[in-house]
């Protein structure tokens, strides 16, 4: 594996995200009152690893204010994991063509460590289930109303053998219980349903600052 990385360091790129329900800037309606402030931070460390970390505040939030999955952590991921409170990444593969061949990644981690990862080649059409990229993962709780959480994504299980230099896919979270779900996502507006599973709407979602050979 050769991965050409330039001497200046890869500055970190900061999403906020916003419901997926909510319309543009311009337009003054809202779908909906934003209860939750969610926060991605990305960084590529040792030339291939892909670093997130994410920040959940609930406002006013009460004692006992996530929405728990139902399992306990275990190590194998958990389907159905965001039927509860969780932050995601979605990451591009290598042969990844947004007409062609929507190839990505699912990567989800829930307030009590549960996580989820799945390999998709067709969204809801065929999926690899049996998928284990050995991504690390952690979560800290510090206060009632906030939770941080954090992945590492070895690029190179994902079939990357040269990191681009800019990597596409989509930063997501789903918060709060069934009845008020609020779908969050770092560039999706406007939805009436909410669904993350739209492959052309894949952005870049951080400057690897690695130069393709």
């Amino acid at each position: 594996m050769i991965i050409s990385v330039n001497a200046q360091v890869t500055p970190e790129k900061v999403w906020v995200l916003e419901d997926v329900r909510s319309r543009s800037s311009a337009d003054e309606r809202v779908a909906k009152p934003l209860r939750e402030t969610v926060t991605a931070t990305m960084s590529l460390r040792d030339q291939c690893t892909l670093r997130v970390d994410f920040e959940v505040r609930r406002e006013s939030a009460q004692v006992g204010w996530m929405t728990l999955p139902k399992h306990s952590p275990s190590d194998e991921p958990v389907w159905g994991l965001w039927d509860g409170d969780v932050v995601e990444v979605f990451i591009q593969a290598p042969d990844f063509d947004a007409e062609l061949n929507p190839h990505y990644f699912e990567f989800q981690v829930a307030p009590n460590g549960s996580f989820f990862e799945l390999e998709i080649f067709q969204p809801r059409v065929s999926l690899n289930q049996n998928f284990r990229s050995g991504f690390r993962k952690g979560v800290t709780r510090l206060e009632n109303d906030l939770w941080q959480s954090w992945m590492e994504i070895d690029l190179t299980s994902l079939g990357w053998k040269n990191v681009p230099p800019i990597l596409l896919g989509g930063v997501f979270s789903i918060l709060g219980p069934k009845e008020e779900r609020g779908y969050y996502s770092a560039f999706i507006r406007g939805q009436s349903v909410p669904d993350f599973h739209l492959p052309k709407l894949f952005q870049g979602i951080l400057q690897t600052g690695v130069d393709l050979p």
